[in-house]
C-alpha cells in the first residue's frame, strides 16, 4: 500500500494553454485525491495516520503551489467527489469531458486539509539532517533559489 504522495518538482508549464497539463487541472487529479483517501483504515503501526501529511508538492514556483491548493480547495467545496469535481471545475474550466468508466463510481465524500506553501530552502540549509529529495532541489539550493512546499492530509469526515 501507499501511504504518502510526493509530487516533486513538476513542470508547472506556466503558460496559459498548457493550464490541461499541470497536475491539478488534468482530470487525472480526482484519482490523485481519491488515492490519498485510501488505506486509512488499516491497522499497521507503521502507516501514517489521517493526522500526517498524505500529498507533499514541491516546486520553485510559488504561484504553481497557490493553484494547486486553491485545486484542493475546489476538490474540497465540490464534496470530494468525481462528479461534482467534474461538474465543477472541469466543464467550467472548458477541459474536454474525460471518457466515461474510467473513474470510480463508489464516491464517498472526505475533508482535506492543506498547509502552506511555505518556503523550506532555509530550513533544509539549516538542518544537516535533511537532505534534498531531487537533483533539482540540490540544483535549486546550491543556487540560491527559494524551494516552497504545499502539504495535503485526510481531515475530519463530512458526516457528523
Amino acid at each position: 500500500s501507499i501511504y504518502k504522495h510526493y509530487l516533486l518538482y513538476p513542470n508547472p508549464y506556466p503558460k496559459k494553454s498548457r493550464l490541461k497539463t499541470r497536475f491539478y487541472a488534468h482530470p487525472a487529479f480526482p484519482l490523485l485525491m481519491m488515492t490519498i483517501m485510501m488505506d486509512d483504515d488499516t491497522t499497521d503501526v507503521d502507516v501514517l495516520s489521517t493526522e500526517e501529511d498524505k500529498l507533499v508538492v514541491r516546486s520553485n514556483w510559488e504561484g504553481y503551489l497557490n493553484e494547486f491548493k486553491s485545486a484542493v480547495g475546489i476538490w474540497q467545496d465540490c464534496g470530494g467527489t468525481f462528479s461534482e469535481w467534474k461538474k465543477t471545475y472541469l466543464l467550467a474550466s472548458d477541459i474536454p469531458d474525460p471518457a466515461d468508466g474510467w473513474y470510480p463510481t463508489n464516491e464517498s465524500p472526505v475533508q482535506f486539509e492543506s498547509s502552506g506553501p511555505n518556503r523550506m530552502d532555509t530550513i533544509i540549509k539549516d538542518d544537516p539532517s535533511l537532505l534534498p529529495m531531487t537533483n533539482f532541489e540540490a540544483k535549486y539550493l546550491e543556487s540560491g533559489e527559494s524551494i516552497y512546499e504545499l502539504t495535503a492530509r485526510v481531515g475530519s469526515s463530512t458526516e457528523s
